[in-house]
């Protein structure tokens, strides 16, 4: 059989060509998904410096936007152990009282036992932890604010039920929650000073999240420690022992909502930072798209004509590959 075959040449330049649209099909897919021309250097066209000073700015914001998200993710945190906490004691303290007051004993008892539960509350609050770290453990953030709440409650009950008057009782509770005392040495296990500062793009500090013993929340497991015992005592001395209690709560309230409030401007500050990040981001993007960028429309109709011009060369070397003197003889 004779076949008529393409001379040499023209099988070489058949060849190259095929070769050229595969390669310019890839070039197309690329730009099409970065959205960026694939030569730089030639879509810069003199205007290079300004190309990497763009570039510099987009990772530069990339970098700092990251480092904003974890910030806010961090307070955010926070700001959510601070509002477990203001609403977990709202009641607590009050209503205790006036169990107390009443005498009666059921309702101390059901007051009591609320108390400890809240207490086991602040516990997990203030044992929040965001990518790693402890957000109540001031510069020890890799450890827990807080050890086990078992402890401190075994504690209490030793001094609830030991030997002395009311006041001596509740002067052994206050010695232990002093600054240096039992607290600090046995259930606080976060570190003696602040977390690092932050610091944020325009330069301005971040107000550090409190630490766990800091005198309000000191002060709320003081006072929900004291008032947890209270069924312990003789019922003459329920009421100025729940009332201690319960006045340590309602001050702690008070200066928690504070700091919650201080908090939540600190979260507004990172948001303003995150939107002003944002803002210099799109104008960096915005120059590297005018001068290297690659339309998505024209890029992806490129990507079809390359696909189809490809196609027919592959059917039309397949057809010239089937050709014959009998074929052309029909």
């Amino acid at each position: 059989m004779i076949r008529a075959l393409p001379d040499l040449l023209s099988t070489s330049l058949f060849s190259r060509g095929t070769s050229d649209l595969r390669n310019n099909l890839d070039r197309a897919a690329i730009e099409a998904v970065t959205g960026k021309q694939s030569d730089l250097t030639a879509a810069a066209a003199g205007q290079n410096g300004q190309v990497h000073r763009a570039q510099m700015a987009v990772d530069q914001s990339q970098a700092t936007q990251t480092r904003l998200a974890l910030t806010a993710g961090r307070y955010t945190s926070a700001a959510a152990a601070y509002e477990a906490v203001r609403k977990g004691t709202e009641n607590v303290g009050v209503d205790a009282l006036q169990a107390a007051t009443s005498g009666d004993r059921a309702g101390i008892v059901a007051t009591a036992n609320t108390a400890e539960s809240t207490l086991g509350l602040v516990f997990g609050a203030l044992n929040t932890r965001f990518d790693g770290r402890s957000l109540f453990a001031g510069d020890a953030a890799s450890n827990p604010s807080l050890s086990n709440l078992d402890t401190l409650l075994a504690d209490m009950d030793a001094i609830a039920t030991g030997s002395g008057t009311t006041a001596d009782k509740l002067a052994a509770v206050d010695a232990y929650f002093a600054p240096g005392g039992t607290f600090d040495t046995s259930i606080y296990t976060g570190g003696t000073g602040e977390a690092a500062p932050v610091v944020l793009p325009d330069g301005t500090e971040l107000p550090p999240i409190e630490n766990a013993n800091s005198d309000a929340f000191r002060d709320m497991m003081k006072g929900l420690a004291i008032t947890a015992q209270a069924y312990k005592l003789p019922p003459v001395d329920y009421v100025d022992w729940v009332r201690q209690g319960a006045d340590l709560i309602r001050s702690a309230q008070d200066e928690l909502v504070v700091s919650e409030a201080a908090l939540g401007d600190t979260v507004n500050r990172i948001e303003d930072a995150v939107e002003t990040e944002n803002d210099q981001l799109r104008l960096a993007a915005e120059t590297l798209d005018r001068i290297i960028g690659r339309d998505a429309f024209e890029s992806a109709s490129e990507v079809q004509d390359f696909e189809a011009r490809l196609q027919a060369a592959y059917t039309l070397t397949s057809r010239l590959g089937q050709l014959s003197l009998t074929n052309y003889l029909r």
